[in-house]
């Protein structure tokens, strides 16, 4: 049995806000849109990994104090980590941050006691990196004047009611004036390295750092620096953890993509979907499977054109794992298969291509490994066609 609830705690939860916060006016005017909203808002941020969604989350959220007066419940529920949150845990924290003394041990006792503790208040409950619907559902107040501020890596589309703000990179001058905010003294040439950091706040904050504690280095020393294969990797080592935690998490075949797509530029790289089934020596389905994994986790974005885009932190981690975990021959076979399905020839599954010869005309024949599903043959890659303008990297380790 649960011992009664203090009616007088309130909870002040929140993170303090970013004292540097800049731009995001049209994602934060939609949230608070959302938020003053007369049926019970949810309202969910998403966005890749370190493009900003908590620090926007927890700036609106102390914008909206006077909309949620009785209280704000926060928690980060780790759902990018691969161990997420249990609901019945963080239900126990919430009770016991809204005064209950003694925490029912059965989960459904604990959604019923928090939903009938926070029905008629006005309370704002900010939900960072939720991992998918399920974790969430348990956590939403039932009441009508109470708020949900969700933050995922991957649109939550099955929790009920809830609306969809997408966080894009920043601008090119909010990058520029959030950079300049964190070096803290004049410098030259800030755009050219806000263009280089792809709008991700992360990136600009890291970058900024580092020219802050050196002020008596040039931007062109770090414009070097960043491009270097691990150049990123370099400047934020604290990110590593997390980043080899969301790695983990991964399938196999989305681990193996990742690392791979390190092969077509040493650093930020844009290249098309179809460029993953022979990266994997795999099917469409494989490939597109494993491309969604990389999506669901924050690190690869993917426009309305079939344009994939893999920049700034993630991409520096890419290039390490590549020169980690796949051999110069599996870097080797990857370019191969590459070079093939540039020209229609993308063997089916099953077949394995290896580089025998050059040929006349400068292509060359490559010979398809006969399996138990397919004979051995051999086919010519020739030269690009206008329609098929695809750079391939040089087939050298």
């Amino acid at each position: 049995q649960a011992a009664a609830p203090v009616r007088t705690a309130v909870p002040r939860q929140l993170p303090p806000a970013a004292r540097d916060f800049t731009g995001r006016e049209a994602p934060l005017a939609r949230v608070r849109e959302l938020l003053s909203a007369t049926a019970p808002p949810v309202v969910v941020l998403t966005g890749p990994a370190w493009i900003g969604k908590t620090t926007l989350a927890v700036h609106a959220a102390h914008t909206l104090l006077d909309r949620f007066p009785d209280g704000q419940l926060f928690v980060r529920l780790d759902g990018s980590s691969g161990r997420p949150r249990t609901a019945d845990g963080v239900l126990a924290r919430f009770l016991r941050a809204l005064g209950v003394t003694t925490i029912p041990s059965d989960v459904d006792e604990r959604i019923e006691l928090y939903r009938g503790l926070v029905a008629d208040r006005r309370l704002l409950v900010v939900l960072d990196d939720a991992a998918d619907e399920r974790q969430v559902g348990p956590l939403v107040p039932g009441g009508p004047s109470c708020g949900v501020l969700v933050t995922s890596r991957r649109g939550l589309h099955a929790l009920a009611g809830a609306g969809q703000v997408p966080v894009p990179p920043m601008t090119d001058d909010e990058a520029h004036g959030l950079l300049r905010t964190v070096v803290g003294h004049p410098t030259p040439d800030l755009r050219e390295l806000a263009a280089a950091c792809h709008g991700e706040p992360m990136a600009l904050r890291l970058a900024g750092a580092w020219l802050a504690d050196r002020p008596h280095q040039p931007v062109a020393a770090l414009m070097d620096r960043l491009a270097a294969t691990a150049g990123w990797t370099d400047l934020g080592r604290d990110l590593a953890e997390p980043l080899g935690r969301t790695y983990a998490a991964l399938p196999p075949a989305a681990q193996r993509l990742l690392r791979r797509i390190g092969l077509l530029a040493a650093g930020p790289v844009e290249f098309p979907t179809w460029q993953c089934a022979p990266l994997l020596d795999a099917d469409t389905v494989v490939a597109d499977d494993a491309l969604a994994a990389l999506c669901d986790a924050g690190l690869l974005r993917v426009g309305r054109d079939a344009t994939c885009r893999l920049a700034g932190l993630p991409a520096g981690f890419a290039a390490t794992r590549l020169a980690v975990d796949d051999t110069p021959a599996d870097r080797l076979a990857a370019l191969h298969r590459l070079r093939i399905a540039a020209h229609g020839t993308w063997p089916p599954p099953g077949v394995r291509p290896r580089p025998r010869r050059r040929a006349a005309n400068g292509g060359v024949v490559v010979q398809l490994r006969a399996t138990r599903s397919a004979p051995t043959v051999e086919t010519e890659c020739r030269p690009a066609t206008a329609g098929h303008r695809q750079s391939i990297p040089d087939e050298r380790m």
